[in-house]
């Protein structure tokens, strides 16, 4: 018999891309543990839809209003996975990550997974590649990868950028804990400070990366971002690639009042260059085609757009809540 491989995942507004990373996501795992984080979209009504039809997906759901760190959310998700499930294998996900053979290698995910060893002293890791859109018409049926047929040719550009996979003893026996990303397993080592725990690279495998999909999904991503730094910036430290992101949108938009599919493009280069000093340096991409087929029952690309401003809305009613409770606890301190 071999392992049992589940992904957990948090998702939030992701009408667009939640069943085919679904479908895709149960061709090589036994189950799928996800969070909606209070989506506006059609995210939950597809993820019943998902259940109803008798795929391996248990779906919880956040308190609303909350504004939580997404590692705690895994964490948590984790925890219940191996309690309920008692998986072998375990992997973080993204909603807009893709686990596939790394460009060139034939091989199948599900046998590359089985054959990674049972340890607890070693995390594991694919490529985090970055693709692009080629294409912004989209059909219904169609598994939306598949409108990404070019990434970024760059493997080495920062060792920070892989994705974890890990057995569960990592968690049953030294109880690690998973950092906002899922970029890597930390322990509390003998002097009773973190560690990572050491990572080792699948090279059969890559994670497709497909961030941006719309421009009104950057321009809602890039609102959110600023409102969430401008009110909370402690919670953006560090996130250099998403701060040049997003505020490079936000000035756009600033100065001329749209963002055009080109700027979607170029904000996507610039962001995940090599040489990051280096404005001017080009950015090599190849081309890649999906040779996968899924078929989509409930995904409805025409209706994804319309639920941005609600989204950003329940952002803006969250970190007005977040800030409203950190000043009332300042104003009225508990008594001694």
């Amino acid at each position: 018999m071999g392992k049992k491989i589940v992904s957990v995942s948090t998702v939030k507004n992701e009408s667009d891309i939640i069943e085919s990373f679904c479908r895709h996501t149960l061709s090589f795992c036994d189950e799928m543990y996800i969070c909606d984080d209070n989506s506006t979209d059609q995210t939950p009504e597809i993820l019943e839809k998902l259940v109803e039809e008798g795929l391996m997906i248990t779906v919880l759901q956040s308190a609303k209003h909350v504004i939580k760190i997404n590692g705690i959310i895994i964490n948590d998700l984790i925890k219940i996975a191996i309690k309920n499930s008692q998986p072998d294998f375990i992997l973080a996900l993204d909603a807009d990550e893709f686990l596939m053979p790394f460009p060139g290698r034939n091989v199948n995910v599900r046998e590359v997974l089985e054959n990674i060893p049972d340890t607890a002293y070693n995390t594991f890791a694919a490529y985090w590649v970055q693709f692009m859109p080629t294409s912004f018409k989209r059909k219904n049926n169609v598994f939306l990868p598949s409108y990404f047929t070019k990434y970024i040719n760059d493997f080495t550009m920062n060792p920070t950028e892989f994705k974890v996979m890990f057995h569960s003893s990592c968690i049953t026996e030294r109880n690690t804990t998973v950092n906002t990303g899922n970029h890597n397993l930390f322990y509390l080592n003998e002097n009773n400070h973190y560690e990572i725990v050491e990572k080792k690279v699948v090279p059969e495998l890559m994670l497709a990366h497909c961030t941006l999909r719309s421009v009104p999904q950057l321009i809602m991503k890039s609102i959110i971002f600023s409102m969430h730094t401008i009110c909370t910036p402690e919670s953006q430290k560090g996130n250099i690639i998403t701060n040049e992101r997003y505020w490079t949108v936000y000035e756009l938009l600033r100065k001329k009042g749209y963002i055009t599919e080109g700027d979607l493009r170029a904000i996507l280069a610039m962001t995940y260059r090599s040489d990051r000093n280096n404005i001017k340096e080009n950015v090599n991409f190849a081309n890649y085609y999906w040779n996968l087929h899924y078929e989509l029952k409930y995904t409805d690309y025409s209706k994804v757009d319309e639920n941005y401003l609600a989204f950003i809305l329940t952002n803006y009613e969250s970190v007005i809540t977040n800030l409203v409770e950190k000043l009332d606890a300042l104003q009225n301190p508990p008594a001694q």
